[in-house]
């Protein structure tokens, strides 16, 4: 979940752009990678076959979507929002409706001052 404030409303503009992860606070984030972590578990096996046809580089970093999280994610590392089941998806939407306030406030403190929008 990225935000981004631009010049042209439209997908992938150009501006200030921040992602959801580095929007969180401490807890926010631990939320994240304990959800995340839940979610790695119940997924299946990667496709061998598939990660076979990708080059060494590519092949470690797809790979790395299947392992748990072990270390807090940092104030300024994206994550990804894995979902493994539906289950997945409503926790990680609980965790968004919580924590969409704060985040926002957050996106709004960080813009440029020659970009900053009323609240």
């Amino acid at each position: 979940m990225e935000f981004l404030l631009g010049p042209d409303p439209i997908v992938y503009g150009m501006g200030y752009r921040k992602r959801l992860p580095t929007l969180l606070d401490d807890r926010g984030r631990e939320d994240l990678r304990r959800l995340t972590n839940e979610a790695i578990s119940k997924l299946p096996p990667p496709n061998q076959a598939f990660g076979a046809l990708l080059d060494p580089q590519t092949r470690a970093h797809w790979l790395k979507g299947w392992e748990p999280i072990s270390a807090p994610i940092l104030p300024n590392e994206d994550a990804w929002m894995r979902q493994g089941d539906e289950d997945d998806v409503r926790a990680l939407t609980a965790l968004i409706v919580r924590e969409l306030p704060s985040a926002l406030n957050r996106f709004r403190a960080g813009i440029p001052a020659a970009r900053h929008v009323p609240t």
